[in-house]
């Protein structure tokens, strides 16, 4: 089956399927003999040939082969998709510089090419600021089409603080016009760190005013960043990562973000997002520990009406050649309103150590703790604690691994919430 644009989701019905078009603009559902239908969901795409949807098929012991010409219900668009950085990783014991690969990607949607539009990427320059900036120009932009820029190499000096943020924005400029000029800018913000897992899932919310809570009312995004590295001793020759996607999450609203290496993506029954990077020949770290590292990027919005208090969580299964999977922390969203009652940030509430083993500390920053419990994600309650002081001690033996709610209010009646990790050993 074949459609022009690459990257859009389809569905097949009654069995309820959805796949992802690949970057020839390819697909395939496989299906048992009998009658379906197949839809295109993007609403900005206006159905050609057929002109009417959704295209009625019947599978009959061989391959049935359909295709799709569209065109365009707004004019060009040129989004530019979050900045990728690899890492932000100072080394503390090395006491050695590492060069930080960035990527970016762009997409054309509309019914012309976008001709010649420049991207920005930063390139530091070793000042006390860490600003800096680089032009890249990637040429022709195809309907549909996603275009990397190549890496830059850039430099944390060692002397910069742990626990720094650092912005990274790129901006797209096009000589045609578009229907907005609002998403042509994205930013990314990365804490300096230590030591740290090198392969894990991250996510942040679109308004990145919090990566523990999604703000009901303010956000409409999660952008999720998929980090690996081969620490092994030889070579990968492949990496594949899977994700079984949330319950709570739109697999139609799914968007492809920037990734470190070439890859192919598609969807797997079960609401599994596969991401194939075949022949990436990842070096080992012990060989070559800048090359080690890759990621993947993409966005998803939530499915409406999403309540308060629900919990937004996701794992990865990162493969290296034929190894069993790395299997990365989960990443966790608390669903919240950002005004009133209840809708604290996260950073107001001092959870330690996250995740934990034993138990952890929780206090609330400025405010006493009047009440503190504990819930799993299926809204049980799980713990209820006393409050002798402000800062309070939760034991976690018995309860199973996992991500649960810590929820406390204060002694004036506001509440906070935000989630722990616990791994039992």
């Amino acid at each position: 089956m074949r459609s022009a644009v690459p990257g859009s989701t389809l569905t097949t019905e009654p069995v309820g399927e959805i796949a992802i078009t690949d970057g020839n603009g390819h697909f395939l559902f496989g299906v048992a003999d009998g009658s379906y239908t197949l839809e295109q969901t993007d609403p900005t795409l206006a159905p050609i040939c057929p002109a009417v949807q959704p295209v009625p098929f019947t599978v009959s012991g061989d391959q049935q082969t359909i295709d799709l010409a569209n065109g365009s219900t707004v004019p060009v668009d040129l989004p530019s998709i979050s900045p990728a950085c690899i890492q932000t990783w100072v080394p503390n014991i090395l006491r050695r510089i590492r060069p930080q690969p960035l990527a970016a990607d762009k997409r054309a949607v509309g019914t012309h090419r976008a001709i010649g539009p420049d991207l920005d990427l930063p390139r530091c320059e070793c000042g006390t600021d860490l600003r800096c900036r680089s032009d890249t120009h990637l040429g022709p932009v195809g309907l549909g089409e996603f275009r990397d820029a190549d890496p830059i190499d850039v430099q944390v000096p060692v002397g910069t603080p742990l626990g720094l943020v650092l912005y990274t924005t790129a901006g797209l400029s096009n000589p045609l016009a578009e229907s907005t000029l609002l998403n042509n800018t994205a930013d990314e913000q990365n804490i300096v760190v230590g030591s740290y897992d090198p392969n894990d899932k991250r996510a942040v919310t679109s308004t990145r005013a919090s990566e523990d809570l999604y703000y009901i009312d303010q956000d409409q995004w999660i952008d999720y960043t998929i980090r690996f590295q081969n620490t092994g001793t030889f070579p990968a020759e492949f990496v594949v990562i899977t994700d079984t996607i949330a319950p709570e999450l739109d697999m139609l609203s799914f968007e492809q973000g920037a990734a470190s290496h070439p890859f192919s993506v598609s969807f797997k029954p079960g609401r599994v997002i596969e991401w194939r990077f075949d022949d990436i020949q990842l070096p080992d770290s012990a060989s070559n520990e800048p090359g080690s590292h890759g990621l993947v990027k993409f966005r998803m919005r939530p499915k409406l009406p999403l309540l308060p208090g629900t919990v937004i969580e996701n794992t990865a299964n990162i493969y290296f050649d034929f190894n069993p999977p790395v299997i990365t922390e989960p990443s966790a969203l608390v669903a919240e309103f950002s005004t009133g009652v209840g809708t604290h940030s996260s950073e107001a509430m001092l959870i330690s150590p996250n995740p934990t083993t034993t138990g952890f500390h929780v206090s609330l920053s400025g405010q006493r703790t009047a009440q503190l419990g504990l819930r799993d994600l299926h809204g049980r309650v799980v713990r209820v604690v006393s409050v002798p002081n402000e800062r309070i001690w939760v034991d976690t033996a018995g309860l199973a691994s996992g991500t649960y709610i810590v929820e406390a209010m204060s002694t004036s009646g506001s509440t906070f919430r935000s989630v722990v990790h616990i791994i039992n050993p």
